[in-house]
């Protein structure tokens, strides 16, 4: 049998069975449920890599008075 998630306002989520939900579907939403849509994760885009060595710049300090 084909499920269906639904969710509420509050957050909660239930399954029912899809021949039950759909012919009931305005009652459900007067009840505050509607189908569950499960958000899509996006990949995290990777650190870019820079493969060239550069070397270590060193800032010199300025004496002040001498």
């Amino acid at each position: 049998m084909e499920m269906i998630k639904l969710v509420n306002g509050k957050g909660d989520i239930i399954e029912r069975k899809k021949i039950d939900y759909t012919p009931n579907i305005k009652i459900w939403e007067l009840r505050g449920w509607k189908p569950y849509v499960e958000p899509k994760v996006e990949p995290k885009p990777e650190p870019v890599v820079d493969n060239e060595w550069q070397p270590e710049v060193k800032k010199k300090s300025k004496k002040k008075g001498k």
